[in-house]
């Protein structure tokens, strides 16, 4: 005997007339939970859009840094750049150009910084958080590297280097020459520990040897004219305090290098401070971005069940 399915014609009641008390129950126990989820969306965008602009922030303040770093690297190059005649090796001068590249590269990042936080792309703030820490090694490195040039071989470099020029190469070298005269009269110094240093410079013998026709006789040259506190003809030849500057010039020169030196690395540690501060802050907003995806989908899931 065959089964025949008899197809039912009878018009099908929708669940919500079928069941009115569910809809009451689900609603009695989603809506309040659907505030909360709006309450917590809120505090979510509130703290996204605070860490957006606080990266903005950091990184205007990272930018004006760069800026910074450049101004300090072109003033240790061309400001009394006469003392890198003495430094006897071109760290002194790489390290400059080192912090004005630095300096370049900081502003070009903390520019697409501002752009990635203030257009919020998620790709490529990942990329400027490992920018920003592969910078915040380069300025440790280099502030390290600082400080040691400035404790090992300033001094060394400069006596070397300063000796040669007083002993051999004053008169006969113009560069030289110039630069000698402008550190005598800038930073008020003679010789290299002493102006008595210069009776045993090939230019005090050779002028004494060859017996300069303007000079009186018995007269004999003690130092340069421009060792001299009042700067005159044949001012040189009286070797007295009250006439030459007594300090010696290598100390000036180890100084000025020194604090030169020492600013640049106490500014590449300002920037590791700022670097740090923005790498932690786009860390967080990338947190921020994950977590507020995840609540705009959660709070679209609980609308779609309140309908």
């Amino acid at each position: 005997m065959s089964t025949k399915l008899v197809q039912d014609d009878r018009p099908k009641i929708k669940d919500k007339q079928r069941h009115p008390g569910t809809f009451f129950v689900i609603n009695k126990y989603l809506a309040p939970k659907h505030r909360f989820t709006q309450q917590k969306k809120k505090i979510v965008q509130k703290e996204y859009r605070s860490s957006v602009y606080s990266l903005a922030l950091l990184n205007t303040l990272v930018l004006l840094g760069g800026l910074m770093s450049i101004l300090i690297g072109w003033y240790n190059l061309t400001n009394q750049s006469y003392n890198r005649d003495f430094l006897g090796s071109s760290l002194y001068t790489v390290v400059s150009c080192v912090v004005i590249s630095i300096g370049a590269c900081v502003i070009m990042l903390s520019i697409g910084g501002i752009v990635i936080a203030l257009g919020i792309m998620k790709k490529p703030l990942k990329l400027f958080s490992l920018l920003t820490a592969i910078l915040i090694v380069v300025h440790v490195i280099v502030s390290a590297s600082t400080l040691l040039l400035r404790l090992d071989q300033v001094h060394t470099d400069a006596k070397v280097t300063l000796e040669r020029v007083v002993f051999v190469d004053y008169g006969d070298e113009p560069t030289v020459t110039t630069s000698l005269d402008r550190l005598h009269d800038d930073e008020k110094c003679c010789g290299i520990t002493h102006y008595t240093d210069w009776q045993r410079s090939r230019f005090v013998q050779n002028r004494n040897r060859e017996r300069d026709p303007t000079l009186q006789p018995g007269q004999l040259v003690h130092a340069p004219d421009s060792c001299c506190k009042t700067v005159l003809k044949h001012c040189g030849t009286l070797a007295h305090p009250n006439n030459l500057f007594e300090h010696g010039c290598l100390q000036k020169i180890v100084d000025i290098l020194e604090h030169n030196l020492l600013w640049i690395a106490i500014w590449e540690i300002v920037m590791v401070i700022l670097h740090l501060l923005t790498f932690s802050c786009s860390l967080i907003l990338i947190y921020k971005m994950k977590e507020k995806t995840i609540w705009e989908w959660y709070t679209g899931l609980s609308k779609a069940r309140l309908k």
